[in-house]
């Protein structure tokens, strides 16, 4: 299995992170690095974490192509950041699609294409500074309600940052700040 291509989804994204200058960045499921660069380009200081070994390769070389200065971890976010660990930004282009015989497993983010980025807003929420962001992508046919429901459940406010419309769904780039700050603890 290769690593995950960027896509619509992506750029949709990179054009959409809004990272102040010198905020500590994590991103999740860093793949080719494409969010990565583009927050290091906003003068982020950033962290890529993947749990594919060619993922990590394939980011590491293009970070050295530029010559970027990112940190980069190859594991499961869930484990592999330290707990005390705290961050300005989390960016992600999850896994988002509800899981089909079909589909490439890289694309399905579980059963109902939600439960990943359920996941992804719990650690979330135990990792971001006061005032924190994540920043992601989900689509139409992720049941977005939910997602929504799950970002007012962890204390986040939302907005849809950008939305574009495909001919099978519409793809949103998700700001999420964590109103409802308990210091890092989680839920």
């Amino acid at each position: 299995m290769g690593v995950y291509e960027p896509s619509e989804d992506s750029f949709l994204l990179a054009d959409n992170l809004d990272i102040p200058k010198g905020a500590i960045v994590l991103d999740v499921g860093t793949g080719t690095g494409i969010l990565a660069i583009r927050a290091y380009e906003l003068e982020g200081r950033v962290i890529a974490i993947d749990i594919s070994i060619k993922a990590v390769k394939t980011a590491k070389a293009n970070f050295e192509k530029i010559g970027a200065d990112i940190a980069l971890i190859c594991g499961d976010f869930r484990s592999c950041i330290a707990q005390k660990r705290l961050f300005d930004c989390i960016v992600c282009n999850p896994p988002y699609l509800p899981e089909d015989k079909d589909r490439d497993v890289r694309w399905t983010g579980g059963k109902e294409g939600w439960e990943f980025i359920a996941d992804l807003i719990r650690f979330a929420r135990s990792r971001l500074k006061k005032g924190g962001k994540l920043l992601f992508v989900c689509s139409s046919l992720s049941k977005p309600e939910i997602i929504f429901f799950k970002l007012k459940e962890a204390g986040f406010s939302y907005k849809v940052k950008a939305k574009k419309r495909y001919f099978f769904e519409e793809l949103m780039v998700v700001e999420a700040k964590l109103d409802n700050y308990s210091g890092g603890a989680k839920l």
